[in-house]
């Protein structure tokens, strides 16, 4: 309830984020982690202060605390890409005159270290997950589909050793999106052996890996 409450005849952080959440144009999968983010991070640590009066120096040692309580870096710089947003709308309302999360330094994300497999890796792998998965894995490897690509594949995305990917299955609203993550289209060309199998699945519209039972499968 304090959240809600106007702090000196000002608008609280909490009481304009919910606001800005609830109108700002975002992806459901991205509007559920946005609003993840303001419940568990932002609204405890500033969201009783003014927007008006809030300051460089509140943000600071608000960045801070986080990092006395052991927020990892990568959940830090999410929280720090949400807060900005806000105030940044709150910059282009005329309530504030600077963007006072710009310029905040946090903790450094190390890059990470990857590991591509070796042909005996991968050849051990396939061999271990279950046949029924297999092809829809080799897939995913061959063509670096992300998941949300991969489990609305269709035989019509099948052109020859073609395979198009131009939409994808979010899992929040269980609904076909008609653009990827990049809201681009991309074509890419398959082995002949990979095409080949994919071709013995494909048929008319149907999803290529469906659920067993039916639909698209579940993360």
């Amino acid at each position: 309830p304090s959240y809600r409450m106007q702090d000196h005849g000002s608008e609280t952080v909490a009481a304009y984020a919910v606001a800005w959440l609830a109108n700002h144009d975002l992806e459901a999968g991205t509007r559920i982690t946005y609003k993840y983010i303001l419940s568990a991070h932002i609204l405890p640590g500033i969201g009783s202060k003014a927007v008006k009066r809030i300051s460089r120096q509140d943000i600071r040692a608000w960045f801070r605390k986080m990092e006395s309580d052991n927020l990892s870096a990568p959940l830090m710089a999410k929280v720090k890409t949400v807060a900005s947003a806000i105030f940044r709308t709150a910059y282009d309302d005329e309530l504030i005159s600077s963007n006072p999360v710009r310029g905040i330094k946090t903790k450094t994300i190390p890059p990470k270290r990857r590991h591509a497999l070796t042909q005996e890796e991968y050849r051990i792998l396939l061999a271990c997950i279950p046949e029924r998965y297999r092809l829809m894995i080799r897939t995913a490897v061959e063509t670096g589909c992300r998941w949300s690509e991969l489990i609305e594949l269709r035989a019509s995305d099948l052109d020859g050793n073609t395979l198009r990917i131009d939409r994808v299955y979010e899992q929040a609203t269980k609904t076909s999106r008609p653009y990827t993550k990049n809201h681009g289209i991309r074509t890419v060309e398959l082995s002949n052996p990979l095409a080949e199998l994919l071709s013995k699945i494909a048929t008319g519209n149907n999803l290529l890996f469906p659920a067993l039972s039916g639909g698209n499968i579940n993360y």
